[in-house]
């Protein structure tokens, strides 16, 4: 389970031919809009959740990842 709260999918285990494992906890700072935001999430985290589960920036959309989304 990532620091968001979310399981890792089964689709990647099966993809990586290996359960899904936790990483170690990473400290850092992002630098949003600006801002300086300390964060301090598994190293496996999305980026994606980090902004709209830890931060709530929840403008941040996941997109089809394939560059094909209109």
């Amino acid at each position: 389970m990532h620091a968001a709260g979310r399981r890792c999918p089964r689709s990647a285990s099966r993809i990586l031919s290996a359960p899904c494992h936790k990483e170690a906890p990473i400290a850092f700072t992002l630098k949003i809009n600006g801002k300086p935001h300390d964060v301090d999430v598994d190293g496996d985290t999305p980026l994606l959740w980090v902004l709209r589960d830890v931060f709530g920036m929840t403008e941040a959309r996941f997109g089809c990842g394939q560059a094909l989304c209109l």
